[in-house]
């Protein structure tokens, strides 16, 4: 028996989902194995703050192979400013299964005034709070949505369009980290602080040394 086949184009293709459609429709979406290799910090340009790692771990042997650049700059042939090449991982997809896109909040913002709310409750001999320390952090709650360039959401698309966002919020991302320490001033503007990846549509900061006590393989 003849079959007869139809070669639908690709203008015609289903375009991949977002991150939310997916996810209303009842699948699992987490994120790619790559994602979990980086090792990105909050510290400067997005060209000096990513390194890509042989997988999740921190391997504390002197004598392991250290973390590859995310990204790698040299001179052009002609002395006419600099060539910029990224790393593999750069083109990955950013979530298993592959997504469009997705909506993201920033973790320590979104609990920050529920955070401060419970840490300065009227007391009974302050029932109008005037010991409350420090101002409230009111509509700190950030949302930004990350679109694919191509047919689908890279790693790059994601930290090319996160990586700036979150260096805007360091100021309220020191005061947020501080006050869920449990003090009552922001840390230091030379806190080193590190994005973590836990779910598609969340994105965590932490300060450095917290990342990597986190992070470093078991022994």
């Amino acid at each position: 028996m003849d079959v007869e086949t139809t070669r639908i184009p690709a203008t015609q293709q289903t375009p991949t989902p977002s991150y939310e459609v997916r996810k209303d429709a009842g699948e699992f979406i987490q994120l790619s194995a790559d994602v979990r290799r980086l090792r990105w910090s909050l510290n400067g340009p997005l060209a000096t703050s990513l390194q890509v790692m042989k997988d999740r771990w921190i391997d504390p042997d002197p004598d392991a192979a250290p973390p590859e650049p995310y990204c790698q700059q040299a001179a052009a042939a002609d002395d006419d400013g600099t060539i910029t090449s990224w790393h593999a991982v750069a083109q990955s997809p950013f979530t298993e299964p592959k997504v469009s896109s997705v909506t993201i909040y920033v973790d320590p913002l979104e609990d920050w005034e529920w955070q401060w709310l419970e840490m300065n409750e009227p007391y009974p001999n302050d029932p109008d709070g005037s010991c409350a320390v420090g101002e409230r952090p009111v509509d700190k709650e950030v949302r930004l949505e990350v679109k694919a360039a191509g047919e689908f959401l890279t790693i790059h698309d994601y930290v090319s369009a996160v990586h700036p966002l979150l260096m805007g919020l360091r100021g309220d991302l020191l005061a947020a980290l501080a006050l869920m320490d449990g003090q009552d001033d922001p840390f230091s503007p030379e806190t080193r602080l590190m994005a973590a990846c836990s779910w598609p549509n969340v994105i965590g900061v932490e300060c450095e040394q917290d990342w990597i006590r986190q992070h470093t393989k078991p022994a």
